[in-house]
């Protein structure tokens, strides 16, 4: 892989570009910054990996927006766990981390009921593949975090590039051959080789568990074949309170200024 593409920017509104965001989580501010950010480049054409309900607190506005501005999202165990509760009973099994949180998604998501039953698990165009967690088996929601997994989820990858999400950790796994690199990504733009097959978590929006609160998304130029990481700093202060004055536990919110 090469991060070297002189004149990125200059070029990104003259290019074929989407924009995919992953793990929204209910967090309007974070995920307010990055639209902004993405539109203020000129991409337009927004894809989204799943998760955009739980542990935040704006569940509600959030799946709106996807749903009347994004050209498709696929579903993350979130969105299938909230699918299959039929009451809060259900919900208060998970635990006030998760299952707070997805009562709030119950009360704010009834019209959009029918949309959510209806995400795919996987959209493939062109020679890549969105999925929120694994190419291999994708209904279980399993996590790519190691050279195993990686290789597992590579050998049943048709395509390409599968962009992923899940772990909330930006990273890009490389296979040439036999051999599986494991890159974590810079903020430079960065060159995929076309006899190479690869996996990118393009991190997460709402939640980075990576060690910097800043929101991630990546934008992607299939024509270049060159992704790049965009992380953007937003107002956490403002989503913290927000997540208190909806009464979810303190670690929702606290953990949105580690990274973690």
């Amino acid at each position: 892989m090469s991060d070297a593409f002189p004149g990125f920017i200059s070029l990104i509104s003259h290019m074929t570009t989407i924009a995919i965001f992953s793990d929204v989580h209910a967090n309007i501010d974070a995920f307010e910054a990055v639209l902004t950010d993405a539109t203020q480049l000129g991409v337009t054409d927004w894809y989204c990996l799943g998760d955009v309900v739980g542990y935040g607190s704006e569940p509600g506005e959030c799946v709106r927006i996807v749903r009347e501005k994004f050209r498709g999202c696929v579903l993350g165990n979130h969105e299938d766990m909230l699918n299959s509760f039929s009451s809060n009973r259900a919900c208060d099994e998970w635990g006030p981390l998760v299952g707070w949180p997805l009562k709030i998604a119950r009360r704010q998501l009834v019209k959009e009921k029918t949309w959510l039953r209806a995400l795919p698990l996987v959209l493939e165009m062109d020679d890549i593949m969105l999925v929120h967690s694994s190419p291999w088996r994708p209904e279980t929601f399993s996590y790519v975090q190691n050279v195993e997994e990686a290789k597992i989820s590579i050998k049943n990858l048709e395509s390409s590039v599968a962009f992923i999400g899940h772990t909330h950790a930006p990273v890009i796994w490389e296979a040439t051959g036999k051999e599986i690199r494991h890159t974590v990504p810079g903020e430079a733009p960065v060159i995929l080789y076309s006899g190479s097959r690869y996996l990118v978590n393009v991190g997460s929006v709402g939640q980075p568990r990576d060690g910097d609160s800043r929101a991630c998304y990546v934008i992607y130029d299939p024509d270049r074949k060159a992704v790049w990481f965009r992380r953007i700093p937003y107002d956490i202060a403002k989503a913290q309170k927000r997540f208190h004055e909806a009464g979810l536990v303190g670690w929702n919110g606290s953990r949105l200024a580690k990274g973690q």
